[in-house]
């Protein structure tokens, strides 16, 4: 499954490249896709009942540039607090200092540096995948 393997690594550390972080969920789903694409018979995955229980470890360690970590949680202030308006005006400065350091129409040039996602839920036991 080595040419599966590297399609799913492609395709995490292009979205990990681009600021969208998959989860593990949608790793393993993706894992399944590229196989039963591929065409091949794949005697070591049921493609029924899915990937055994320890294949994402056992990924994991084939594959030691891959990490994940739990998303981090959105606080109510901040959900709350994100009304039109105040978007509205996030965008104006955000304009202005792209206009001020020459950023405006280069939108290759910004990025976030934040890897963790978030979630607006109470509680996350949801990881994100990354690069």
């Amino acid at each position: 499954m080595p040419d599966e393997e590297e399609a799913l690594l492609r395709y995490i550390f292009w979205m990990a490249a681009h600021a969208f972080l998959i989860t593990k969920l949608v790793a393993l789903v993706l894992a399944i896709q590229i196989c039963k694409a591929s065409g091949r018979p794949h005697l070591i995955i049921n493609m029924e009942i899915g990937l055994s229980k320890m294949w994402w470890s056992r990924f994991r360690a084939r594959h030691p540039t891959v990490a994940s970590r739990k998303a981090n949680l959105l606080e109510r202030e901040r959900l709350h607090g994100a009304t039109v308006e105040r978007v509205d005006e996030l965008f104006h400065i955000c304009q202005a200092l792209y206009d001020k350091h020459g950023f405006s129409g280069t939108p290759e040039l910004i990025y976030n540096c934040d890897v963790t996602g978030f979630c607006d839920k109470g509680h996350s036991r949801q990881r994100t995948v990354y690069a």
